[in-house]
C-alpha cells in the first residue's frame, strides 16, 4: 500500500492522501500530535498532567464525500471508525481529544461538530459531486476558532489543532476560494506564532 503524507511547515493542516487509507492513520497522528505537546511541557519543566488536567486537543477530519470517491468511501469510513475505536483505548486522548467531522462532496457540511472521542459517530455518508476542499478547510479553520474560544472562555489551554483531509485528489474549488483558505491558514499561523 502506499502512502503520501504531505506536511506544511509551520501550518496546522496535513494532508493524508491514501488509496487505502491506514486504520491507524488517525490514531497515530493525534497521538502523535498530544505526545509531542506533553514532551515540549516536560522539557520547559511543565506537567500537563498536575499544571493542566484540561488541556485539550482538537482534530478535525475532512471526509472528501466526492462523485470519485464512490468505491472508496465506505473504506475510508471504516478505517476512520477504527480509528476512533483506537483512541477510546487511551485514557488520556478520551479526556482531551475532541473530534469533528467536515464532509466535502458538492458542498461542505458539518457532519459531526467537536465531541469527545467517546461520543463521535462517524454515520454512512453518499458519495456525490465535486470536491470543495479549499471551503471545507475554511469551514475547518472556522470550526476550530469557535470550539478554542470556548474552552479558553473555561480557563482551559488548547493545544495546536489538527486537520486530515481523506481526500483521492485535489480540491475543485475556483481560485478566490482557493486564495481565501490560503490567507486564511496564513492568519491563523500568525496569531498562533504572535501568542508564542
Amino acid at each position: 500500500m502506499s502512502r503520501n503524507r504531505k506536511r506544511r511547515s509551520g501550518r496546522e493542516d496535513r494532508d493524508l492522501e491514501d488509496d487505502e487509507p491506514s486504520p491507524m492513520s488517525i490514531a497515530d497522528l493525534l497521538a502523535e500530535r498530544r505526545n509531542g505537546h506533553a514532551e515540549d511541557e516536560r522539557f520547559h519543566g511543565k506537567s500537563e498532567e498536575t499544571e493542566n488536567p484540561e488541556a485539550q486537543t482538537l482534530g478535525i477530519v475532512i471526509i472528501d464525500t466526492s462523485g470519485s470517491m464512490s468505491s472508496d468511501l465506505r473504506g475510508v469510513l471504516d478505517a476512520l471508525r477504527k480509528g476512533i475505536r483506537e483512541l477510546r483505548d487511551d485514557s488520556i486522548a478520551r479526556a482531551r481529544v475532541e473530534i469533528a467531522l467536515v464532509g466535502c462532496g458538492g458542498d461542505v457540511q458539518v457532519v459531526q461538530p467537536f465531541r469527545s472521542v467517546n461520543e463521535i459517530e462517524v454515520p454512512n455518508l453518499e458519495a456525490s459531486g465535486t470536491t470543495p476542499l479549499a471551503a471545507a478547510v475554511i469551514k475547518s479553520l472556522e470550526l476550530i476558532e469557535e470550539r478554542r474560544s470556548f474552552h479558553q472562555s473555561r480557563d482551559r489551554d488548547v493545544h495546536p489543532a489538527l486537520v486530515l483531509a481523506l481526500t483521492d485528489g485535489a480540491g475543485k474549488d475556483d481560485h478566490a476560494v482557493m486564495e481565501s483558505a490560503a490567507e486564511y491558514v496564513r492568519r491563523v499561523e500568525e496569531e498562533r506564532t504572535s501568542a508564542v
